[in-house]
């Protein structure tokens, strides 16, 4: 491997300080972050490729956050576009590698490095699979052809389908909403087409399924790993249901959701 393999540049120490920083900083942008209790739990116990719908801006950061609480125990590598990683050199550190999107070139290259990074033990890629910001409702859903040939004729690789969405609900900031599907292998004699639409489909049912809840706005079908201190409407209306609250001998609760109209 060369020196600049992301094997090498990566830095546990520095993603261990980055995601301790996540909480922080993702709870001043959205209510909380969530993931579906009607999905599994994963556990990486092969070489897995992540593979998730691209809703945001977003998705990086808060798989960053979920790889450290549901994902932790494997070191998860992402490729990101090549001018923002030289832009943006520290991810490098934290496990991005480069590639050249929509380039015969970049397609070889991705393989490549991350065909590498399966081989190593504890191993896990995270790929954006729409190669595009897109709806989460959009219907059907189209995935790059990286991730079905890096998994064609690799039984030994599991592919993950990760369902994301940031809607509003009761509170001034958004939800972060995600799902674990079930797992994708590719089966003896199989086509890279076949697997292709297999993996499609895997994930299109996992957002289908996250949508679902996320419909009925009850959190209490999904899993909390941050909750936001900034709950509320916003000042003025909180200082008014303070003193609301104060003269009917209540306590005040920030969250909207509490709020005794």
């Amino acid at each position: 491997m060369g020196a600049r393999h992301p094997a090498r540049l990566y830095s546990p120490r520095l993603l261990a300080a980055f995601q301790s920083y996540l909480p922080s900083y993702l709870g001043r942008h959205f209510n909380a972050v969530r993931v579906a209790r009607s999905g599994q739990m994963p556990r990486l116990e092969r070489p897995t490729v992540i593979y998730s719908n691209h809703a945001s801006w977003w998705d990086p950061l808060v798989l960053l956050l979920v790889s450290g609480r549901c994902l932790s125990g494997a070191r998860i590598f992402a490729p990101i576009d090549a001018r923002a990683l030289e832009r943006y050199s520290i991810l490098a550190r934290l496990g991005f590698f480069p590639i050249e999107p929509g380039t015969v070139a970049g397609a070889r290259a991705f393989l490549e490095t991350a065909t590498q990074l399966l081989a190593m033990p504890a191993t896990a890629i995270a790929v954006a699979a729409q190669g595009r910001f897109a709806d989460p409702r959009e219907r059907p859903i189209a995935l790059q052809r990286g991730v079905s040939r890096l998994l064609a004729d690799r039984s030994d690789c599991d592919a993950l389908p990760i369902a994301a969405e940031y809607p509003f609900w009761e509170e001034r900031l958004p939800e972060a909403l995600l799902r674990f599907g079930s797992v994708v292998r590719a089966e003896p004699d199989e086509s890279p087409d076949a697997l292709h639409r297999r993996l499609e489909r895997a994930l299109e049912t996992t957002m289908d399924e996250l949508a679902f809840d996320a419909a009925r706005r009850d959190p209490a079908h999904f899993q909390p790993l941050l909750s936001s201190r900034r709950q509320g409407v916003g000042f003025v209306y909180d200082t008014f249901e303070r003193l609301r609250n104060r003269v009917k001998g209540r306590s005040f609760e920030r969250a909207h959701r509490s709020i005794d109209s």
